[in-house]
């Protein structure tokens, strides 16, 4: 059986994902739909094209540091050196906000 992989050895990459900076953070804007047909429906519901997501500065640290060669144990010690004590618990919640950003299909893992 093999043996499951430690999180912070893992490289996170980012999905198709347009990325903005507005006030030195990041917004990730989504596709709200990715269909002709949804984008036709979307335009005649009136609902923008896509789903704005407005990251803080932990938040837009670790999106910065997402570039498909830092495992995520690097990524931990970039906002460690970004934001110091206020980092902390900084594994923990690292943990969490990848896990939100898999979950949403805006990462995915290699070894």
């Amino acid at each position: 059986m093999p043996e499951d992989p430690n999180l912070l050895d893992l490289v996170p990459h980012r999905g198709e994902v347009t990325t903005e900076y507005v006030d030195g953070k990041c917004r990730l804007c989504i596709p709200r739909f990715r269909s002709r047909p949804g984008r036709a429906f979307g335009r005649l519901l009136r609902k923008s094209e896509n789903i704005a997501i407005n990251m803080d500065a932990f938040g837009t640290t670790v999106w910065e540091s997402i570039d498909g060669a830092a495992t995520v144990r690097e990524i931990g010690q970039r906002l460690r050196a970004a934001h110091g004590e206020a980092a902390e618990p900084l594994y923990p919640r690292l943990r969490e906000f990848l896990g939100i950003l898999e979950r949403n299909g805006l990462i995915r893992y290699s070894r």
